[in-house]
């Protein structure tokens, strides 16, 4: 028997109902509709929000206890719905809105029966290559294959005349991801202290974001720093904003650890603070021009480490970037230091404006795709900055 709750009537006051077969849950989902939406978020009410961000104005259905929560999402959003008496009917509207006004047609099912009705207005709207989105209610997880209410296998039915078909387990399948991106970032290295070449590791998490237009990336991310040999420990905090025209970066590092005794001498790794600001060359975007003033907080010697580095990076081809770098630094009696760095990458990343592109343009600044800075390199010094009897080891980048 279909779990089916029959809409009469939708106004402001709220939905008039004539149960005829239905689930408590299904009746309590929709009695207490406002009640959810000023108290918890549901995944209906996301499932409505992004009908609305794609222009769906009506859904069509024959309701039920596994689909109720879409329904209360879509009335609480603003969006018609509109009852049917057999779910075939419910996608035939679907397709007939689709086709009129170019708009993702839109219909929403019970489980089980309530999917197999639709069989032939599915394929109908297929022969028409309609654009129509089908939801079917499904029975819970943890009852699947069990003999749960309306339980089949829903998606071996559906799947030979649909484009696409997606089984939808967690809220979180349900939120746009391609704007979003939780990462985690894990490098090991060398690094010479104390005359010793050292095992540094870095292992970070972190978060980014992209705004509602897609031409701004922001994040922040923690890091754990650790020489693995004489186990120095710091801990870092980092943000970042990155947009067409600029780049911005600011890393803090607390060390976690106080004064070792290695081979006979002190040595203490030190907390401090960078920033990096990069942006295109007007008019040449395959030159980035980049900033960095860092500062490292000495405790025992009579000054800090303090300077700044100005760097220019120069796409070549998409595999090939030269980079000219100068390190001008505060410390006495250390002079300014000049860098120079070819570096080969495979595979190529074709996305990146480079010099075969053009030397000048006719835009003084390229447009960038920011999905890219989702999944980027953060941008911070792995190496950690120590201090050996009042002598610094510290590299700048």
């Amino acid at each position: 028997m279909s779990s089916r709750v029959h809409l009469k009537k939708h106004d402001q006051n709220g939905i008039s109902m004539s149960p005829t077969a239905g689930t408590l849950s299904g009746i309590v989902s929709f009695l207490f509709g406002g009640a959810l939406k000023n108290n918890s978020r549901h995944a209906g009410f996301m499932i409505a929000e992004l009908f609305k961000a794609h222009g769906v104005e009506f859904v069509f259905c024959l309701s039920g206890g596994h689909i109720s929560p879409i329904l209360v999402g879509s009335k609480s959003a603003g969006i018609k719905v509109i009852d049917v008496r057999h779910e075939v009917n419910a996608v035939f509207a679907a397709d007939a809105v689709a086709r009129v006004t170019g708009v993702p047609g839109v219909a929403i099912v019970t489980a089980g029966p309530g999917v197999t009705n639709t069989i032939t207005a599915i394929k109908n709207a297929e022969m028409a290559e309609s654009p129509l989105v089908l939801i079917g209610g499904s029975s819970p997880i943890m009852l699947k294959g069990q003999g749960a209410l309306q339980d089949i296998n829903q998606r071996e039915v559906i799947e030979p005349i649909v484009k696409k078909c997606w089984s939808i387990t967690t809220v979180r399948d349900i939120l746009p991801s391609d704007n979003t991106n939780l990462f985690t970032q894990f490098s090991l290295h060398t690094q010479e202290i104390n005359s010793d070449k050292r095992f540094i590791g870095n292992l970070g998490f972190g978060y980014r974001f992209l705004n509602s237009d897609q031409s701004m990336m922001f994040g922040a991310n923690t890091f754990y720093d650790m020489d693995l040999e004489e186990k120095h420990k710091r801990v870092g905090l980092g943000f970042e904003g990155k947009a067409s025209m600029i780049d911005l970066n600011y890393n803090l590092y607390q060390k976690a650890t106080n004064v070792k005794v290695i081979s006979g001498t002190n040595e203490q790794v030190l907390s401090g603070q960078e920033y990096n600001v990069s942006s295109q060359l007007p008019y040449m975007p395959w030159t980035i021009f980049n900033f960095q003033g860092y500062r490292m907080e000495n405790e025992l010697a009579s000054q800090d480490v303090k300077g700044n580095i100005y760097s220019l990076e120069m796409a070549l081809n998409p595999s090939l970037q030269f980079d000219i770098e100068k390190d001008v630094s505060s410390v006495d009696g250390q002079e300014d230091e000049w860098n120079y760095r070819l570096t080969f990458t495979h595979p190529p990343r074709n996305n990146k404006t480079s010099l075969l592109d053009g030397v000048v343009f006719q835009e003084a600044f390229v447009k960038k795709d920011m999905k890219d800075s989702l999944k980027g390199k953060v941008r911070r010094n792995n190496n950690l900055a120590v201090e050996i009897q009042g002598a610094i080891t510290f590299t700048a980048k």
